[in-house]
């Protein structure tokens, strides 16, 4: 009798060992991947899933926020071109502009002309006088020429660039269009020490003429 209770024990725990692996086999047919597959399959799937549906539901956050706003500061601590006055003048088109506190000028052509200079260049270099306007006396214009650096030639430069030339004589039109700011840039490259550089950046965009220049 206690043989036939061990056969039987024995069968019952072998029957139950071989349907478990049979289960478990079914259960487990693929391992899991990642952690989100081995929670999904493994003890707590129910709070798993709750948890995703929960996080599902709040309010989608971008992780990468847009940088407009950066730049919108970087605009108001970096000096902006600024359009004050624009006009036109036959095909001409003039605009005034400041950059921080320094004023410039701009002339283009419009309706299919181009823009030159006025006058010849031998005309442009017989016209420079050094540092100072041609409009005022010869005292004042000394002084300046005793301040400025390389002995007024860096001003020479700049009058030449006022009638639309370099100095080796090419026009210093770039598409179409003379910037003021280029003469400027140029007279502080050629006298980055000197004290001249500030005075010509303030009064000389109202010395600018432009009928030193034609549209053609």
């Amino acid at each position: 009798m206690n043989k036939l209770i061990k056969i039987i024990l024995i069968f019952l725990i072998l029957y139950y060992l071989l349907n478990n692996k049979k289960s478990q086999k079914k259960k487990f047919k693929k391992p899991p991947s990642n952690l989100k597959d081995s929670m999904d399959i493994g003890f707590f799937p129910n709070l798993w899933n709750n948890t995703k549906k929960l996080f599902n539901k709040l309010p989608k956050k971008n992780l990468y926020p847009n940088i407009v706003p950066k730049t919108n500061i970087l605009k108001k601590i970096i000096p902006q071109k600024n359009i004050i006055k624009s006009e036109i003048k036959g095909n001409m088109k003039i605009n005034t502009y400041t950059i921080g506190l320094d004023k410039y000028k701009e002339l283009t052509c419009i309706n299919g002309k181009k823009l030159k200079p006025k006058k010849s260049f031998k005309h442009a270099q017989y016209k420079v006088n050094g540092c100072g306007s041609e409009k005022w006396s010869q005292f004042p214009r000394d002084v300046l020429n005793a301040f400025a650096a390389k002995g007024g030639s860096c001003c020479n430069n700049h009058d030449l660039c006022y009638y639309g030339y370099l100095n080796n004589g090419n026009p210093y039109i770039i598409n179409n269009t003379f910037d003021s700011k280029n003469c400027e840039n140029n007279f502080k490259m050629c006298d980055p020490n000197g004290i001249m550089a500030p005075a010509v950046m303030l009064m000389s965009p109202s010395f600018l003429e432009e009928s030193k220049f034609k549209c053609v």
